[in-house]
């Protein structure tokens, strides 16, 4: 079964066997407990991507509906479900800016389709 996972679902599956071989020497309830909630994770989260685990969590909302009030976002757009950025709305430019540098600011290609608000870890 290994063969056909990736990654990080074959090192989730390894942390599930380990516990399940070590539940067999004390059999406490709380092993046991232990064992099926990371069996239940494991089962639940192990045919999502954790890119899809992320953004299965955020509340994406429309573009129309983004705050144009200076305050920094996440921007999506629904054409690359990869391509997540942060940025802010450049009035004066009338396009979303999502860098500063020495030469001016940067800003998407193309227009975003969703926003939502910054995640903690996300750079938040």
């Amino acid at each position: 079964m290994s063969d056909y996972l990736n990654p990080d679902q074959a090192l989730r599956l390894k942390c599930v066997e380990l516990t399940l071989a070590n539940v067999h020497r004390s059999a406490s309830s709380d092993e046991v407990i232990a064992a099926a909630d990371a069996l239940a994770a494991f089962v639940q989260h192990g045919t999502q991507s954790p890119r899809d685990r992320i953004n299965a969590a955020i509340d994406w909302q429309p573009i129309a509906t983004a705050p144009r009030d200076g305050r920094k976002v996440m921007l999506a757009i629904a054409s690359d479900p990869d391509a997540i950025e942060t940025g802010v709305w450049a009035a004066d430019a009338g396009r979303w800016e999502i860098a500063r540098t020495a030469h001016g600011p940067l800003f998407l290609a193309v227009e975003p389709t969703h926003w939502a608000d910054l995640v903690e870890g996300l750079g938040a």
